[in-house]
């Protein structure tokens, strides 16, 4: 189970995938919404300014 902070949030159809921004981490998750199965990506840094 993965905790989701309050804030928007939006339902997807099973057999899909949401995606999930890691705040601080440059990292993103993608979450298989049949399987639960989760995986996460660096994405490098956002650009100068932004934090």
């Amino acid at each position: 189970m993965i905790a989701v902070p309050a804030g928007p949030v939006a339902a997807v159809p099973p057999g899909s995938y949401a995606f999930v921004a890691n705040l601080g981490s440059d990292t993103v998750s993608m979450i298989n919404t049949s399987t639960r199965a989760v995986t996460t990506v660096g994405v490098g840094r956002g650009r100068p300014g932004w934090r």
